[in-house]
């Protein structure tokens, strides 16, 4: 009787887990039936008999016995009609609009895999040309002069603040009969930057986009 009496409570808190509406309602509705059959009168055929108090003891433990008969009774019909749906709703997701890896790939390939939006990166740097002296080795010819493009690259972070506003909508692609987790975003991104050096600077702005084969607008 225990291992059933835990089965059942196990159920029920998994239900009101899951469907925590549901779950106020069914467990109302076994309270009802207890309360009505624990509370329930019968008429006496002989009104003057008082009842002893073995008698009274044995009417009260009957009706609690009783009532809890009902509400276990109740319980079991519910837990057999839960699993019947979850074998019925198994059933039907094995037969139709099952989300296979088959189709989570032809998914991907049609609409495109999961994005990642990375960060804007910033290069500073500012070049100098500068004569480089190459001394011959055999001192009856002349030194050679060669000039050359020498890169200084500016490592201090030149970002002062950012800000990012993402709207995401949901957008489900259907495959069959099975529907895919899709999406839309809305994305304004403003940073505000600084030049890092006393000097003109020459910078290269790289903004990765999160996907090479997506669909882009107003970009």
């Amino acid at each position: 009787m225990k291992p059933i009496l835990f089965k059942l409570l196990g159920r029920a808190s998994d239900l009101v887990d899951v469907q925590p509406v549901i779950g106020l309602f069914l467990g109302g509705a076994v309270l009802a039936v207890f309360l009505t059959a624990m509370l329930q009168s019968k008429t006496d055929t002989d009104p003057e008999a008082k009842p002893g108090l073995l008698w009274l003891l044995y009417r009260q433990s009957s009706r609690v016995l009783w009532a809890v008969l009902l509400g276990g009774f109740l319980l079991a019909a519910l837990s057999l009609l839960r699993v019947y749906l979850h074998q019925t709703l198994a059933g039907f997701q094995r037969n139709h609009g099952r989300i296979t890896e088959a189709n989570y790939n032809a998914v991907q390939t049609i609409w495109g895999a999961e994005q990642t939006q990375a960060e804007l990166h910033m290069a500073n740097y500012w070049e100098e040309e500068v004569t480089e002296r190459i001394e011959s080795e055999d001192l009856t010819k002349p030194a050679v002069l060669r000039k050359k493009t020498v890169r200084h690259d500016i490592t201090e972070n030149p970002f002062l603040a950012e800000r990012h506003d993402v709207t995401l909508r949901q957008n489900a692609r259907k495959k069959g009969s099975a529907l895919y987790g899709g999406y839309e975003t809305t994305c304004r991104f403003t940073w505000r930057l600084k030049n890092p050096a006393d000097r003109d600077l020459n910078s290269v702005l790289k903004f990765p986009l999160p996907a090479a084969g997506a669909m882009y607008d107003e970009l």
